[in-house]
């Protein structure tokens, strides 16, 4: 199993939430406790205990800079899928 966990330090805390499901954030005094508790309400979505919790879909976008010096490529993806949009600007 492997997720992602978006995290900052406030206050002392470290808070975060797993990078699919934003709206269920945690906290821990350190970094390991955070990790714990995101991963027991990860596993609480996978058994149906949170009823409501709906993934968000990831979307990754490449920024290069194309052969001409005012040209900009970005490239989009989703995680899920292999399509990719090519879009100059």
């Amino acid at each position: 199993m492997k997720i992602n966990i978006v995290y900052k330090k406030e206050k002392g805390w470290f808070i975060g939430h797993i990078q699919e499901y934003p709206d269920y954030e945690s906290q821990g005094k350190t970094v390991d406790e955070l990790k714990e508790n995101l991963i027991e309400i990860y596993n609480d979505i996978n058994k149906g205990l949170v009823p409501d919790a709906e993934p968000f879909q990831l979307l990754e976008v490449a920024i290069s800079k194309g052969p001409e010096a005012d040209h900009w490529a970005l490239l989009i993806g989703t995680g899920a899928s292999n399509v990719v949009q090519k879009i100059i600007i």
